[in-house]
């Protein structure tokens, strides 16, 4: 009656009869897991099908006429890509083993999608998680108040601390972004943009300072940064995180192969999912 699918391309949502139990149109609702903002909806009839891009961390529920839900079918761990399963995998093996870990997310934007986000709900690792944006930092405090493990930052994290042009932009269609990187605004043709020159906190300087130089995981989503802050670390004042996830997308080539060397020269091994990246070493 009602089948749904996540895949690399997002959900599809596939409706055959379902006038048998309910009143035509229904209502195909795509809401986020968290915080159940509603992103997309549509009216569908018997064998309609409908299908949205992104499927990372989206329910699917489906209402009558009179708005009552007759159907509903919640995201889970099984729906993410392979890089959810790998940093939930070690977050939970480690939790067995008593350790209590620490880990650092740059670029949370509102905490409703991420590989690090099912991990710290389920509170299996203390979190820092960091925002520069101020609008998506008020909804990551909203998602995350309740949260004993995690602590919240407003920052901007650079290579140098040093201050820095920072970009934010783009409406509702295009989907709201940030970065220091300009030319990542241009090639993704957002017209909706400003910026500002904002101090910032070296990443080196916050894993001393905020985590008692002691970090288990990174996760940078930080729209065509990422490369630059991983070939920063000074692994001389901590030791190197066991796993490290970045958004491989954005990131020009030469710098691609500078950090998949930089990786390898010290023990990780590189895997890649879509458009992002994992390196792991001696995760047992």
């Amino acid at each position: 009656m009602v089948r749904v699918e996540y895949n690399n391309d997002g959900i599809r949502v596939e409706v055959d009869d379902i006038s048998k139990i309910a009143s035509l149109p229904v209502k195909v609702e795509i809401i986020e897991s968290i915080g159940g903002k509603v992103v997309f909806s549509r009216e569908v009839t018997d064998n309609m099908w409908v299908t949205y891009p992104v499927g990372e961390m989206k329910d699917v529920i489906i209402r009558d006429v009179n708005r009552v839900k007759i159907f509903e079918r919640k995201w889970n761990l099984m729906d993410g890509g392979r890089l959810y399963k790998c940093l939930y995998g070690y977050c939970h093996r480690m939790t067995l083993q008593n350790n209590k870990l620490r880990g650092l997310a740059v670029g949370t934007h509102d905490g409703a999608f991420g590989e690090w986000v099912p991990a710290v709900r389920e509170k299996m690792s203390k979190a820092f998680l960091i925002e520069a944006s101020n609008k998506q930092f008020n909804e990551l405090c909203k998602n995350y108040k309740d949260f004993s493990n995690v602590k919240l930052y407003e920052k901007l994290i650079t290579t140098d601390g040093k201050d820095i042009e920072f970009f934010e932009g783009g409406g509702d269609d295009e989907g709201y972004t940030n970065s220091v990187i300009n030319e990542f605004f241009k090639k993704q043709n957002i017209k909706e943009r400003y910026s500002r020159i904002s101090p910032s906190t070296s990443l080196n300087e916050f894993i001393v300072k905020e985590m008692n130089s002691k970090i288990d995981w990174l996760h940078l989503d930080v729209e065509g940064y990422d490369a630059k802050l991983i070939l920063s670390i000074d692994e001389t004042l901590y030791n190197l995180p066991k796993l490290i996830i970045w958004e491989y997308e954005h990131i020009e080539e030469e710098e691609k192969i500078s950090l998949e060397k930089f990786l390898y020269d010290r023990g990780y091994i590189v895997d890649y999912d879509n458009n992002n990246a994992m390196a792991t070493k001696s995760l047992i």
